[in-house]
């Protein structure tokens, strides 16, 4: 019986991925305005919800947990992918405001991520390479 509840509850989330993330695609790239902005969360979201259930597993495996942890995880990753890239987007926008050319706005956006460990090592890498390949876009440019 426990065995058939597992497969249930993991056809359920799948079924639910399958379905919210295009939603959520489109809901971003409408809030977001732009593909690569719209994308960038989703990217956070594959890199943190493997890493956060590698952290889970070693807990699974010395104790019993529910079935619904995956989905919980799902949840939370990509919630927390959309926060920090709002944080980001906004923050970007703020500097572009300010005056600064964009160029100039990319790096104080990133200078401002480089203070919370958790977020340099996590997520901020997906970021520092689209800052990367700006730069070097803009030296080939050149």
């Amino acid at each position: 019986m426990e065995d058939d509840l597992a497969t249930i509850s993991l056809q359920d989330v799948e079924r639910a991925d399958t379905t919210a993330l295009p939603i959520v695609g489109l809901l971003l790239l409408v809030v977001f305005g732009t593909f690569s902005a719209a994308v960038l969360p989703l990217i956070l979201a594959i890199i943190r919800i493997p890493l956060a259930l590698v952290v889970i597993y070693p807990i699974a495996s010395a104790s019993p947990i529910t079935t619904s942890v995956t989905s919980i995880v799902s949840i939370i990753g990509l919630g927390l992918s959309i926060d920090y890239s709002l944080f980001i987007t906004r923050r970007f926008r703020e500097e572009l405001a300010r005056g600064r050319d964009t160029r100039e706005a990319m790096a104080w956006t990133v200078g401002c991520l480089r203070a919370p460990s958790c977020w340099n090592s996590c997520g901020g890498m997906p970021l520092r390479c689209q800052y990367q390949a700006f730069r070097w876009r803009e030296a080939v440019s050149r």
